[in-house]
């Protein structure tokens, strides 16, 4: 089957571009760094010498983050509240090291898959940021179509007096729809972006639209293989999970060690990453040699 080939070839690509993982991890590693420097130097200027946050490393602790909040909430505030900026930059850099992916991928014959990288991301940066703005305003509709009658069936169930119980049984196949939706979108969002590398094309709505058609008439396969390509990840995830809750940052080795484990975490992340786009870009290729 061609989902199963394509799926080995990801692997085998994955395998075979170390390099590429490796340039990808620290393009994510190096900018957070800074700013993890300098968001920690302004959380410490924030807090002062406040010495309850202290408590907070042995676990959770009301009495001391009450405290905390009370006497320098405001400031916590005003530092927490540049989380948002920090997300939207967290996207621009996972825009930019998508494009230098792909057409590292496009462009195997390459030298340098830095100087890919780098040509890729800028490349088609803006493109990548218009089509994800588009996939974003059609997933915020459907989300709307999904969750409205939710809503509906929630405020005439709390007239019968429902309990919390009752309310999550009842949002459960509306958020597993949800999430069955949300994988055929970002399906859809990758093989647009696939669609623009391959044809160097400028036209973002033409090509998320052939995508969506593209995936549509193809929906056992594309999803499929998508639901092949999460194996990984999930499986890097919940070992992650299981390492980290054995690990207890109670002196300066084991900060180290769980420090290790989040790097080698994301770098595996990164490798599933090139897993996955490699993956569903080969199955793109076979489609686009038939046609």
């Amino acid at each position: 089957m061609k989902i199963i080939k394509a799926y080995k070839s990801g692997l085998k690509t994955s395998l075979n571009s170390l390099q590429l993982i490796t340039i990808g991890y620290l393009f994510l590693l190096i900018p957070a760094f800074f700013i993890a420097l300098a968001y920690w130097s302004s959380f410490k200027s924030a807090i002062g010498n406040f010495m309850s946050p202290g408590n907070l490393l042995n676990g959770f602790d009301y009495s001391a983050f009450k405290e905390l909040m009370r006497f320098e909430g405001e400031k916590i505030s005003a530092v927490t509240s540049q989380g948002f900026l920090l997300v939207i930059f967290y996207v621009f850099v996972a825009l930019f090291i998508s494009g230098g992916i792909i057409f590292s991928l496009n462009n195997k014959n390459s030298k340098s898959n830095l100087l890919s990288v780098l040509t890729g991301g800028s490349r088609f940066f803006w493109r990548f940021l218009k089509l994800n703005f588009y996939s974003l305003v059609v997933h915020l509709i459907i989300m709307a179509i999904i969750y409205l009658p939710f809503a509906i069936l929630v405020i005439s169930s709390f007239e019968s007096a429902a309990t919390e119980k009752s309310t999550f049984f009842l949002f459960l196949p509306f958020g597993i729809f949800h999430l069955i939706v949300m994988l055929y979108l970002f399906t859809i969002n990758n093989y647009a972006k696939f669609a623009l590398v391959h044809n160097n094309s400028p036209k973002v709505l033409s090509s998320l639209w052939t995508a969506a058609k593209f995936v549509t008439r193809k929906f056992f396969n594309t999803y499929s293989l998508a639901l092949l390509l999460l194996i990984a990840p999930i499986i890097f995830l919940l070992g992650y999970f299981k390492i980290s809750g054995f690990l207890e940052m109670n002196s300066g080795l084991m900060i180290l060690v769980v420090f290790l484990v989040q790097q080698i975490y994301i770098w595996l992340r990164m490798a599933c990453k090139v897993w996955f786009l490699s993956g569903q870009f080969e199955y793109y290729l076979m489609n686009n040699r038939e046609d």
